[in-house]
């Protein structure tokens, strides 16, 4: 049996040493640098909830670096407290209200398989990383359909410096300069129309549209492309 030379000798705890590292890093290949943090701390996330026997609305979630968020939907502004296991591939969002979400993190900058527990019956559909909603929408025109329309371009937006804006129905402009507001992803106006008050709640959506959804004695939703 012929010896080992002694360089060879030398390179076998090298060898068993990277063998080591490159297990690990597969075992861990699906969480991009320390964990899925970097998906969420400071970072926006957007998509659609449903409330029992209701139509189908956007909302987004502001994650901060400190374990809290911040969530907009039509009904109002939330808070609370979020969770990630990276073992588990877990999101948990934890309200203040005591309602909780836990979901799967995908590879694709996704969630699903969401678990509710909530006394308020509602569930979210989707969520999705949301990159599309730091925008300028200064000088921009966005146009869709009206809700409860057939006709294309019924319904549009026409934003303008200094957080203002035009409503165009049906194509006649209704409004002019409406003041908005626009914070963690979502926008907010409000449109008096003769009698009526038209609440308007919009969120930037991942695939660039805007999402939205209108009380006008009833609430409605819509969906605005950008021209």
């Amino acid at each position: 049996m012929k010896k080992l030379q002694p360089a060879v000798l030398l390179l076998v705890p090298v060898l068993l040493v990277l063998l080591l590292a490159c297990k690990k890093s597969n075992d861990n290949n699906d969480a991009p640098g320390n964990g899925y943090a970097a998906l969420f701390k400071n970072k926006l996330w957007a998509g659609e909830l449903q409330y029992e026997g209701s139509l189908a609305e956007p909302y987004s979630i502001s994650f901060d670096d400190n374990d809290g968020f911040t969530w907009q939907e039509y009904s109002g502004e939330y808070s609370g407290k979020y969770k990630i296991d990276n073992e588990k591939k877990e999101l948990t969002i934890s309200f203040t209200s005591g309602s909780e979400v836990t979901a799967k993190i995908t590879g694709d900058n996704k969630l699903s398989a969401f678990t509710t527990k909530t006394t308020y019956n509602w569930k979210l559909l989707n969520s999705e990383l949301d990159t599309a909603t730091f925008q300028v929408l200064d000088n921009t025109i966005w146009s869709g359909t009206e809700p409860g329309s057939t006709e294309p371009s019924s319904l549009g937006f026409n934003f303008h410096p200094g957080s203002k804006m035009d409503i165009r129905v049906a194509g006649s402009v209704l409004g002019t300069d409406l003041p908005y507001v626009r914070k963690a992803g979502a926008l907010r106006f409000t449109y008096y129309h003769s009698s009526d008050k038209w609440d308007f709640f919009s969120v930037l959506m991942p695939d660039n549209t805007i999402k939205g959804v209108l009380f006008r004695q009833s609430k409605v939703n819509y969906m605005l492309s950008k021209q």
